[in-house]
């Protein structure tokens, strides 16, 4: 088993430095002040800081908020795969992850596959860990966190992954996506809040977002739980780079 996962884009999804890395999201955290709580979890984002850092700290700022009443015990990350095909789940084979802000402790779920293939290099879950840090280190908490990669899978599969998810106790869950890619900011806004009206309705049949299948895993959980999807934010990346004619939509939920 591999002791540590170092970080792999540090310093280009988000600074390296750690001063300045934790400099930066306090001042996200601050700019997105919000009094919702996220007793279930959240859905956040996962472009470069820059552009979409602001929108998942809502979504952080719901956490913080709720691990002042809530006991949790594992923080389970869903992330979709960028660089590695495959077509089921697998959590990491370290022992801990580190960012430029420290090393946090991984927790395991004995029936889950593990693989470090499947998590090397990927920056759908890494960028949420010095947002989880901060967030913990505010709230003066120590919890490890599960990092499960999730290929293309099918609605079986889904069922089957979110009826194993269920039996998880006292576990809180982020779901790493970015919604639709590349398109004129107007066609993007109409696509994304098509995607949020569906994933607000339980309905991922069509919906244009990269973390489709971790959406699809936690959809069917939020079924199971009765949970509800509510939007904190929704923003795109012309906001910060003022480029409307090849728009990526981000969106925070809470549930």
């Amino acid at each position: 088993m591999t002791s540590n996962r170092k970080p792999a884009v540090a310093g280009m999804f988000y600074p390296a430095g750690k001063k300045e890395l934790a400099k930066m999201i306090s001042q996200l955290l601050a700019e997105a002040k919000t009094d919702e709580k996220a007793p279930n979890g959240i859905i956040v984002p996962h472009a470069g800081y820059a552009y979409s850092g602001k929108t998942a700290a809502f979504a952080y700022n719901s956490l913080l908020n709720i691990l002042k009443e809530r006991q949790i015990r594992n923080i389970i990350i869903l992330g979709p795969a960028h660089n590695v095909y495959f077509n089921e789940i697998f959590q990491s084979n370290s022992n801990s992850w580190e960012t430029p802000i420290g090393k946090i402790e991984l927790g395991k779920i004995r029936e889950i596959k593990e693989s470090e293939k499947a998590h090397a290099g990927e920056h759908s879950i890494e960028v949420q860990i010095p947002f989880v840090q901060k967030i913990l280190e505010d709230a003066k908490k120590k919890i490890p966190i599960t990092p499960i990669i999730v290929g293309e899978i099918t609605k079986e599969q889904a069922k089957k992954y979110a009826d194993m998810f269920s039996r998880q106790e006292n576990c809180f869950f982020i779901v790493s996506t970015d919604l639709s890619h590349f398109m004129l900011k107007e066609d993007a806004e109409k696509t994304d809040f098509d995607t949020i009206k569906k994933i607000t309705a339980l309905d991922y049949k069509d919906i244009d977002a990269c973390g489709k299948y971790p959406l699809m895993i936690i959809i069917e959980l939020a079924k199971i739980k009765n949970w509800k999807f509510k939007l904190l934010k929704y923003s795109s990346s012309a906001e910060t780079s003022g480029d409307e004619s090849s728009v990526v939509g981000y969106a925070s939920f809470v549930f």
